[in-house]
């Protein structure tokens, strides 16, 4: 976790009313059944977001994956391979490889993240309701 996302996190903690935790406590609930029913469903945006920039980051991260596989050729991650292709060609700079090979990660990410989309969202129950629970549900 960078700086960019411990602040991400932060102000979107932050901003969850502190309501909903006295209105839980004076239901009943402990602090885990607090958390895992109510905190951490508000949170799934966050932790979606966070988890597609680690992932964003991991995924473009060219220094260290080169470092450690300048010896072994046959391991190079997919940001490594396309830097050798952009050094590969018939020209000193063949960029028509190179954004092949781009154009072949980012497909490759859009198409992870038109699968993952919605289950990214909150949305209502079958019958239109919106909000943490279901009518007729105990929360504790």
């Amino acid at each position: 976790m960078n700086a960019t996302q411990a602040f991400l996190a932060t102000s979107f903690m932050n901003q969850i009313p502190k309501e909903l935790d006295e209105a839980a406590r004076i239901d009943g609930c402990v602090f885990a059944h607090i958390f895992v029913s109510i905190i951490f469903p508000i949170a799934k945006p966050l932790i979606a977001t966070v988890g597609l920039i680690s992932f964003r980051n991991a995924w473009s991260d060219y220094l260290l994956p080169y470092v450690f596989t300048i010896s072994k050729p046959a391991r190079m991650p997919l940001v490594v391979g396309v830097i050798n292709l952009k050094s590969s060609g018939e020209a000193a700079s063949s960029w028509d490889l190179a954004m092949a090979g781009i154009s072949i990660i980012h497909y490759t990410y859009v198409g992870y993240l038109s699968y993952t989309q919605p289950f990214l969202y909150f949305r209502p129950d079958r019958r239109g309701h919106q909000g943490m629970m279901r009518p007729g549900r105990n929360m504790c």
